[in-house]
């Protein structure tokens, strides 16, 4: 796991903009937040990434 900071560094926007990021793909369900003290890690739902690519299937084939 990285912090926000790491992850801006590594992906070259701003830190803000990775919480931004962050916020909206816990909405959407893509990722789930556990607070570790005064961090909070951020945990990929690989089950969610895996159906995307048939959730994209299943829409073109409409």
């Amino acid at each position: 796991m990285n912090s926000t900071q790491a992850i801006a560094k590594e992906v070259g926007i701003n830190e803000a903009g990775v919480s931004k990021h962050f916020k909206i793909m816990y909405k959407a369900g893509v990722i789930r937040k556990r607070r570790d003290g005064n961090f909070i890690n951020y945990i990929i739902e690989k089950k969610v990434i895996d159906r995307i690519p048939m959730d994209v299937y299943q829409y073109l084939n409409k």
